[in-house]
């Protein structure tokens, strides 16, 4: 266990300083609640000119494993980010698939792993108040007068074996109107069983709970949708890591 808490510690290392966040949005809320202290959930944060990225990150596994994973793909993230010619986060993901499969060598079937990640990226133009995202797999949550509506991710992970190498990631622009927030989650949340049924807690109340808690400041937020997932889920293990970022800009 001193093992898994300092490896904890290399892994907090890795992540944004949170003050950047509250730097760069007006409001923000982040829950990032690693399964086993460790594991393969992150977020990623990068200045260029003209604005930001921002990303949720959703490795392969949980624990160690999944931490590993983390690390690799941070250092990746930079590369890719830096690779690209403009500020697209479609041209980030399709580098970021491309340095994935090489460093792991999974450009083909019959190696020794198959790992990748599902990731929501957001570019934020602070001069013109935009935000375009792109997605592999894993979806962008806007809510705006009241209704949550929902921008899909391309259906690719990125890294794994089965990942086309030269996938052509989509962006998606998203004209910003005064009020608007935004969600970026790993599947951590959306996949945990519980209540009555043993139900997966889903999309549809993730909305809700945005909804709900819409004209309250986001800040706290983060322990609240803990609390109300946490009750839900009852006397059910945990499935996975939880990461959720929500902001205005």
């Amino acid at each position: 266990m001193e093992s898994i808490d300092y490896a904890s510690l290399i892994q907090r290392s890795f992540l944004p300083d949170r003050k950047r966040f509250d730097a760069m949005f007006n409001d923000h809320c982040l829950l990032w609640d690693q399964r086993d202290k460790v594991g393969g959930d992150s977020y990623w944060f990068r200045e260029t000119s003209g604005g930001f990225f921002v990303a949720v990150i959703d490795c392969t596994g949980h624990g160690v494993p999944g931490a590993f994973m983390t690390l690799i793909v941070h250092s990746l993230f930079e590369e890719a980010a830096s690779r690209a010619a403009g500020n697209s986060p479609a041209e980030v993901l399709g580098n970021l698939n491309r340095l994935v499969k090489d460093a792991l060598g999974q450009n083909e079937p019959g190696g020794m792993s198959d790992d990748g990640l599902d990731c929501s990226l957001c570019f934020v133009d602070t001069n013109n108040a935009a935000v375009t995202y792109a997605g592999a797999n894993n979806p962008l949550f806007i809510l705006e007068a009241g209704e949550v509506r929902t921008v899909k991710g391309d259906r690719c992970g990125i890294g794994y074996v089965r990942s086309d190498r030269d996938f052509v990631f989509t962006d998606h622009e998203i004209e910003h109107r005064h009020g608007m927030r935004f969600f970026m989650t790993s599947d951590g949340i959306i996949d945990q069983v519980g209540g009555a049924k043993g139900f997966p807690f889903g999309k549809r109340r993730f909305k809700e709970f945005i909804v709900e808690h819409g004209d309250l400041s986001l800040r706290g937020q983060d322990r609240m949708l803990k609390g109300v997932v946490d009750a839900y889920r009852g006397d059910e293990p945990r499935r996975d890591d939880i990461t959720v970022l929500g902001f205005e800009i």
